[in-house]
């Protein structure tokens, strides 16, 4: 993530604002460790990202689910 906000700070050429950023932001498409990423224009969140619940049992990382929106 950090690396798409660096990526759009350095395009913009100056300092934009909050708003700027998030429009910049919001216009790419980013090539991932795992996939590509991008935001969704309508509700602003990560296109396509999947949330996992996870809780702790017995010391350990237990598998719970997917968390659905």
């Amino acid at each position: 993530m950090a690396r798409m906000v660096i990526t759009r700070l350095t395009e913009a050429g100056g300092r934009p604002s909050r708003e700027g950023l998030y429009d910049l932001l919001a216009k790419g498409t980013y090539k991932g460790l795992v996939r590509p990423y991008a935001f969704d224009e309508e509700y602003g969140s990560l296109k396509g990202y999947e949330i996992f619940r996870y809780e702790v049992k017995g010391g350990r990382y237990s598998y719970v689910g997917q968390v659905d929106f």
